[in-house]
């Protein structure tokens, strides 16, 4: 597992605005979303930055956590797919995610790094 030093800003600057970083807390039970892209607040019109993930139900669904927490367990990536209903202004939309554990010591995971991009035309 690659460590969050491991990724510099200008490497991940083409997917900034996509990006989501989180914290591990509570033993991998939550999660606190340090980062919330702004391209991810400009399409779903919310930002969770500083929020735990188990706090944002209302605005993300469930399945978000137990994503989360699937990656923390299995240390491994996690790439999904899936149509949800989570834009104020459009009945469905496609989020495609790709979470990543991160570990500073390549054995526990500390933080979680995801990209996620919404297909807005899903469901017209």
């Amino acid at each position: 597992m690659p460590a969050r030093a491991d990724f510099s800003i200008v490497e991940l600057r083409p997917w900034l605005g996509h990006i989501v970083l989180l914290e591990a807390i509570e033993g991998g039970a939550d999660f606190r979303y340090v980062l919330f892209g702004a391209r991810l607040v400009q399409t779903f019109r919310f930002d969770l930055t500083g929020r735990r993930v188990s706090e944002c139900i209302a605005e993300i669904g469930p399945l978000a956590l137990q994503e989360y927490r699937d990656v923390y367990r299995s240390r491994q990536p996690l790439v999904s797919s899936r149509l949800a209903h989570l834009v104020p202004h459009k009945d469905h939309v496609t989020i495609d995610k790709l979470a990543l554990p991160l570990s500073p010591d390549g054995r526990a995971v500390d933080q979680i790094l995801a990209a996620i991009f919404a297909d807005l035309d899903a469901g017209d």
